[in-house]
């Protein structure tokens, strides 16, 4: 439980009326004021941290919270976040409220509202006539491998930043879109 900072003025106050005392006799000293019944200290380390951030900070007010996002309020917000999210579709949300000064929340409520909706990109491969041969060339190389070398397959570096299935569907892994609609082709 934090310690209001006008508690935190009685321990600094018994920190410099006496300051011979040792940091747990301060401690008991604050416990034993009546203000303190419901906030008392447990550690000689809350002392120490109330007498450094005066001294540091010159104040015993907690900071006001830093790189706090306002929500977005008003139509001329949100049209120059769907206006920045048109103009570059494949930025993050997390960019957008970055780039904006508004919360991540309300960016996403803001594209939501909007009907845009995020959705993976997949690039599609059109078969080629050879791509067959290719591939059961390849395979028979592969095998060809496997048998001159049993730890052959050991060798081999498979990545996860793209995967080329066997319909030549290539899915790109880590690549989001914003858009009203759904693209079929690009």
């Amino acid at each position: 439980m934090r310690i209001p900072p006008h508690l935190r003025l009685i321990v600094i106050k018994y920190v410099y009326r006496y300051p011979d005392d040792s940091y747990h006799q301060v401690m008991n000293r604050y416990n034993a004021h009546p203000a303190a019944a419901n906030y008392q200290i447990r550690s000689n380390g809350t002392i120490h941290k109330i007498v450094t951030k005066l001294e540091t900070t010159f104040t015993l007010l907690d900071a006001a919270p830093k790189n706090r996002f306002k929500p977005a309020k008003g139509d001329e917000m949100s049209a120059s976040v769907i206006a920045a999210a048109k103009l570059n579709p494949n930025t993050t949300s997390r960019k957008l409220a970055l780039d904006s000064g508004v919360s991540q929340t309300s960016i996403v409520k803001i594209l939501q509202h909007n009907n845009f909706h995020p959705y993976k990109l997949q690039i599609l491969h059109l078969l080629n006539e050879d791509d067959p041969d290719r591939r059961i060339d390849f395979c028979e190389w592969a095998r060809h491998m496997c048998h001159g070398n049993a730890d052959w397959s050991r060798c081999v570096i498979f990545g996860d930043e793209c995967t080329v299935h066997l319909n030549g569907e290539v899915n790109r892994q880590n690549y989001r879109c914003e858009e009203t609609i759904t693209s079929n082709c690009i």
